[in-house]
C-alpha cells in the first residue's frame, strides 16, 4: 500500500497556492511512487478565527487511509 502524504500550504491566495506547488511537485519526484502526495487548496474563511483550516484540514485526513505523513508549510517573515 502506498504511503500517503498530505501536504498543507502556509496559507494565503491561490498565488501562494500556486508557488508552493513546487514543493509538492518536488516531493512527489523525489519520494517516488512509494507514496502519494495530496496537495488541497485551502481556502480563507475571513469569518472564522482559524480561516477554516482546522475542518479543511480535517476532511482533507479523514479522506485518506493507511500511513499518513502531515508536511506543513510554514513562512515566516523576518
Amino acid at each position: 500500500m502506498q504511503k500517503q502524504v498530505l501536504l498543507i500550504h502556509g496559507g494565503g491566495g491561490e498565488e501562494d497556492f500556486k508557488a508552493d506547488a513546487l514543493l509538492a511537485d518536488s516531493l512527489r519526484k523525489n519520494l517516488g511512487e512509494s507514496f502519494t502526495v495530496h496537495y488541497p487548496f485551502l481556502e480563507d474563511d475571513e469569518s472564522s478565527p482559524d480561516f477554516g483550516r482546522i475542518n479543511q484540514i480535517h476532511e482533507a485526513l479523514s479522506s485518506l487511509t493507511g500511513e499518513i505523513i502531515l508536511v506543513d508549510i510554514l513562512w515566516v517573515l523576518l
